[in-house]
């Protein structure tokens, strides 16, 4: 079993994680930043997807929500849990 997990701009060792959550925020402007947040002992990494609402002609929330949710199954999936 590996001691380092892939994230998505590299890879990380498992022993310095401490804490992933998933998260959204609204841009002021409209529309949603989903995102995963690794803590680690020393460091915070955020990895966001914005999706657009009508407002903006597209309906893209639900699939930036799935590919959130997709790289947050994947981490946890790494970890064992």
């Amino acid at each position: 079993m590996s001691d380092f997990i892939e994230i998505p701009d590299g890879v990380i060792r498992k022993d310095l994680i401490r804490k992933i959550t998933r998260y959204e925020r609204d841009k002021y402007e409209g529309g949603t930043y989903f995102g995963v947040k690794i803590e680690t002992e020393s460091n915070e990494y955020n990895f966001e997807e914005f999706g657009r609402n009508s407002y903006f002609g597209s309906d893209e929330i639900e699939k930036a929500q799935k590919r959130r949710d997709e790289k947050y199954d994947k981490i946890i999936k790494q970890l064992g849990g």
